[in-house]
C-alpha cells in the first residue's frame, strides 16, 4: 500500500514539474520590434519631403510602394522589392512619438518629421 502511494507521489510530482515547463515564454525581442515599427505606422513630414509606413511592411514616399523594416535597431528602406537598401537609419522618437529624427547612417544626414 506505501509502495503505491509512493508510486503515486512520484507520478504526480513528475506531471507537475513536466507541466511546469509548458508555460508560455513570450520572446520579448519580437514584441520589442512589433512595437518599434508601430510606432513609424502612419504619414510623416517636414518642408520638402512626406513619407507613409504601412504594416504590411511598405512604405510610400512619391508614387511606388517600397519595403522597410527595423534591424538590428536601425530603419532600413528599400527602393524596390528586389530590397536594394535605399537607405539605412538611426531613429529616435520624441514628444510623445510625434516626431521622428532619422539620421543617415553613411553620412550623418539628420531629417526631422512630424506624424501627421
Amino acid at each position: 500500500m506505501n509502495k503505491q502511494f509512493l508510486v503515486i507521489g512520484v507520478f504526480v510530482f513528475l506531471l507537475i514539474v513536466g507541466l511546469t515547463g509548458c508555460t508560455e515564454e513570450k520572446d520579448t525581442s519580437l514584441n520589442q520590434n512589433a512595437t518599434e515599427e508601430n510606432k513609424f505606422l502612419g504619414t510623416w513630414y517636414n518642408n520638402s519631403w512626406t513619407i507613409t509606413f504601412f504594416s504590411d511592411g511598405t512604405y510610400t514616399e512619391s508614387f511606388q510602394a517600397d519595403p522597410w523594416e527595423i534591424k538590428d535597431g536601425k530603419l532600413l528602406l528599400y527602393s524596390d522589392f528586389s530590397k536594394v537598401s535605399f537607405g539605412l537609419f538611426d531613429y529616435d522618437f520624441s514628444e510623445n512619438d510625434s516626431k521622428l529624427t532619422l539620421t543617415q547612417v553613411n553620412n550623418g544626414k539628420i531629417t526631422v518629421f512630424t506624424k501627421q
